[in-house]
């Protein structure tokens, strides 16, 4: 493959007309645009939408990672029209996701007591057992069997113990493998706790499903026009952000350098009225020749 052969090119005009310039530049695509190296210009800056117009797409791209891929495309929606509902489908999506986020948080919740109380199942214990008084606490987990200078009782005919709490916590501690949480709000034996969490559960279960419905009908609606928009808003960006890459200013000029391909013919009158100023280009100083201050200079 051989390399086009580029020439280097300098495109002034007003700032005034800065952004016709850069649409212009941009749709016809032929100027490689190269860093000004002119010490006496000031490097340019981004036009006053680039912020604006940057939140926005952090926003839409925030909406389409948070929203569920749909075949289905049931939106007839224009991108301005996407582009207005932004903060509403952001907080439609937002209170959606904090739902989500709550049922699997007491779903997960409700998978640790279940497995606690299968492991009492057998036990003769209720959830009422395990509450304590207030007087008395109740402390779950797995012990040693022997501990120095404590006396372990067990069965159901103990009436009354007397101890002093210090001494009780402090071998308990000294003594416990692991303790466990001991679930609260239920009541009955182990078996009837169980049959209450699985009811739960399948609430839950049938509110996250209603939860995805939601976020797919959104993103049927949206998708396609948030997709346009993010294509959109990566193009204005570009053309917005040039002045800043590529650009110096003088107070009433706006200057660009950069190489075109040295075989492409001269522009129609619509790029000279895009402009409304005057450009050049040359391979070198030496091969330039200026017919008159609104005409063009190019390569012999």
């Amino acid at each position: 493959m051989k390399p086009e052969r580029m020439s280097r090119v300098r495109l002034v005009a007003p700032r005034s007309r800065i952004r016709p310039v850069l649409d212009t530049l941009h749709s016809m695509k032929l100027l490689e645009i190269r860093k000004p190296e002119d010490e006496d210009l000031d490097e340019g800056m981004s036009l006053d939408d680039a912020d604006t117009l940057s939140r926005k797409l952090v926003d839409i791209r925030s909406l389409m990672s948070s929203l569920p891929e749909e075949q289905r495309d049931e939106g007839s929606h224009t991108v301005e029209e996407a582009l207005d509902a932004i903060p509403q489908i952001l907080e439609t999506v937002s209170d959606v996701e904090e739902k989500r986020e709550e049922a699997q948080r007491q779903l997960e919740n409700l998978k640790g007591d279940a497995e606690f109380f299968r492991a009492i199942r057998g036990t003769g214990l209720s959830a009422e057992d395990l509450e304590g008084t207030r007087n008395l606490d109740v402390t779950a987990g797995v012990f040693q069997e022997d501990i120095n200078g404590a006396e372990i009782l067990r069965g159901e005919d103990l009436d009354v113990a007397v101890y002093e709490e210090e001494d009780v916590a402090r071998e308990l501690s000294a003594s416990a493998d692991r303790t466990v949480d001991i679930p609260q709000g239920y009541s009955g034996k182990p078996e009837q706790v169980l049959g209450d969490i699985r009811s739960r559960e399948h609430e839950l279960e049938s509110r996250l499903e209603e939860v995805e419905s939601e976020l797919s009908k959104t993103s049927a609606k949206w998708m396609g026009s948030l997709r346009e928009a993010e294509e959109l808003l990566e193009t204005r960006i570009e053309k917005s952000e040039a002045p800043w890459i590529s650009g110096s200013r003088t107070e009433r000029s706006s200057q660009r350098a950069g190489c075109r391909p040295t075989g492409w013919t001269r522009p129609g009158r619509s790029w000279r009225r895009a402009w409304t100023a005057r450009y050049t280009w040359s391979r070198s100083p030496e091969q330039r020749t200026s017919r008159r201050s609104n005409t063009t200079t190019r390569d012999q």
